[in-house]
């Protein structure tokens, strides 16, 4: 294993590059058995849909591989990122420049879509080093700067964004981390804030964290931002915690310019289980490589490992190779490799060693060869399984593929037999409530949670409410389940719409929810001069109705002693809901019996209200 640096970094993550694209070679399936006893025998047969623990990247490069991927597998993945948008500076300020063409966009987005998982796009720092720091740190380029990240997520009706800021950490340098770190908590905040008002997600891509001693040493004077054991803290997880919604750990490219495993699983629990002391359990997501790399060995003083003396005619390629996990069956082949690799049971990745021996001359025409000796670590779908069993262990939200499409064909598979095993059991949640309201009356709604068939007990529940027409949902309130299961709520009607009551979840159970229209009855504020009115004298009579819609028919009816009502006259009410009628009361001592009748509309539920006159 690579040793740290004392920034608490991998000694080569510390330079390495920004994901870059891993060439697909040749696509072949290797049958896998899991390891470790990861998946109970009795997986395979369990009914229970599997959890959904899948999330990843779509690179725009293999964009039919990779829809084709996600759209075969729905049933796992919560979202996926597709590689769109890149953050540039253009003339005096920010701009996102779209990465994939609108004819690509527009025959991938909608087959995503109907597969019924959420697309929250990455956006990719392609400025200059420092210049998206300074772009945060400035008050009005910051504010435009968000507002041009909602408006392409609410323009393009994607579930959220997903920020993969890497200039931070490998093209800044991490003197300036001490600055960059307050303007990018603030940003986050102030583009959460703006995203949740539609009804968007934000997810936030960094490398790994390990402590949070830089919160304390920022505060002594003399801080060497470069100094501590905390990793990549610019990204401050605690510091933006509240306000994202996915926070996505890159933890592979372990090794990149040496031999060594990529994604070794000791680390990746380290960071993950430090990442859940931070941020939310659920909303963390553990990266998992779907690529492997070929380096040439290096001796104990990191020396190529070439024994011979190479020819001049036929020079060694001492190159670094990469390639996706989908290519390991046709990298294996090239090289002669007749088994799938050694299994490191430490740390959970596939390696190989292997020779290639070079002929021809020297410089003097003489014969000559020699060996090159190279390593091979890659992982794939039991190394994906592995890393899904941190899931459950951490009350992860699940697992973030780098890159989808690339993956290995048989993990598929795999990993719905070990999702199947951790699948969260339903809340079912009913709603009772009266069809119709008056306006401005008070509606009681009743849910009720069971989860198999057990009343779901002293858990939070949240009214919402939208009026017919209307895509947001407003809160309305906020209660807790009783014994029983149930929560009651109360509320003033004044709209048609829906009431919608969201139970929230738990890692073992699944968030419930239960939506329940409501029609709008007119509601007929009544006035008169009666009920004793002088023989012959004019009979006032005048209503508001509400909601006001101008327009709407009422109705002046008399009850007959046959039990029937006949109209006498009709009104419209003016834009107010305000209508009247006047009449001649009758003879002394008669009581007639009247109402108006507020006639239905579209919106509306028609009303009536009674009165009577008793002539005098």
């Amino acid at each position: 294993m690579t040793h740290s640096t004392a920034s608490g970094l991998p000694a080569e993550s510390a330079h390495r590059h920004r994901r870059g694209r891993v060439t697909s070679a040749v696509a072949g399936i290797i049958v896998l058995v899991l390891a470790g006893g990861l998946v109970p025998a009795s997986a395979a047969v369990t009914p229970a849909p599997p959890r959904r623990i899948v999330s990843g990247w779509l690179p725009y490069w293999t964009s039919a591989a990779s829809t084709a991927s996600v759209v075969a597998n729905a049933d796992l993945f919560t979202d996926v990122s597709p590689f769109w948008y890149s953050a540039t500076w253009t003339g005096a300020t920010s701009s996102l420049i779209q990465q994939v063409s609108d004819s690509s966009k527009t025959t991938y987005l909608p087959q995503l879509q109907a597969a019924g998982v959420k697309v929250i796009p990455s956006i990719t720092d392609g400025m200059a080093a420092r210049q998206l720091a300074a772009t945060l740190a400035s008050p009005t380029e910051r504010d435009l700067f968000v507002g041009r990240i909602t408006d392409l997520v609410t323009t393009n009706g994607y579930a959220g964004i997903d920020l993969d800021f890497e200039n931070f950490a490998f093209s800044d340098g991490c003197s300036s981390w001490a600055t960059t770190r307050p303007a990018w908590v603030t940003f986050i905040a102030q583009l959460s804030a703006a995203l949740h008002a539609h009804g968007a997600l934000l997810s936030v891509t960094t490398p790994a964290m390990y402590d949070a001693t830089y919160r304390t040493a920022m505060t002594v004077p003399g801080f060497n931002p470069c100094s501590t054991t905390s990793g990549y803290w610019v990204y401050d997880w605690a510091g933006i915690s509240t306000y994202i919604d996915r926070l996505r750990i890159m933890t592979y490219d372990y090794h990149v310019s040496t031999p060594g495993p990529i994604s070794p699983f000791p680390w990746v629990e380290r960071v993950v289980a430090f990442a859940t002391t931070q941020v939310a359990s659920g909303k963390v997501f553990a990266g998992v490589a779907q690529y492997g790399r070929d380096w040439v060995r290096r001796d104990a003083a990191n020396n190529l490992l070439v024994t011979g003396v190479c020819p001049v005619d036929n020079v060694p390629d001492y190159t670094r190779k990469t390639f996706t996990a989908a290519a390991v069956p046709g990298v294996l082949a090239a090289r002669g490799v007749t088994a799938a690799g050694h299994w490191d049971a430490t740390y959970q990745e596939q390696s190989f060693r292997y020779n290639v021996t070079y002929r021809g001359t020297t410089a003097l025409g003489a014969a000559t060869s020699c060996v090159v000796a190279r390593e091979v670590w890659y992982d794939e779908a039991r190394a994906a399984v592995a890393r899904a069993a941190l899931v459950p262990k951490y009350h992860l939200g699940g697992i973030a593929e780098w890159t989808v499409g690339g993956e290995d064909p048989a993990q598929w598979s795999s990993l719905r037999t070990y999702a199947s095993t951790i699948a969260p059991t339903p809340t079912v949640v009913t709603l009772t409530a009266s069809p119709v309201v008056t306006y401005g009356v008070r509606a009681g709604i009743l849910a009720q949670a069971l989860s198999s068939g057990v009343a779901v007990d002293g858990v939070p529940a949240i009214l919402y409410f939208r009026k017919t027409g209307v895509t947001p949902w407003t809160k309305v309130a906020t209660g807790t389940t009783d014994s029983t299961g149930a929560v009651r709520f109360a509320m003033a009607v004044v709209a048609a719409g829906q009431y919608h009551v969201v139970v929230q979840g738990t890692f073992e159970r699944l968030t419930g929810s239960a939506t329940k229209a409501v029609g709008l009855r007119t509601a007929i504020r009544l006035y008169t001069n009666g009920p004793n009115v002088a023989h012959g004298q004019l009979v006032r009579v005048s209503a508001v109705l509400l909601p006001a819609i101008s327009g709407q028919k009422v109705l002046r009816q008399i009850l007959q002693s046959s039990g029937q009502w006949i109209t006498l006259a009709t009104a419209s009410a003016d834009s107010l809901g305000r209508v009247g009628f006047r009449f001649t009361a009758g003879n002394v001592g008669v009581t007639r019996t009247y109402r108006l009748v507020a006639v239905g509309t579209p919106t509306v539920t028609g009303a009536t209200a009674g009165f009577t006159i008793t002539g005098t």
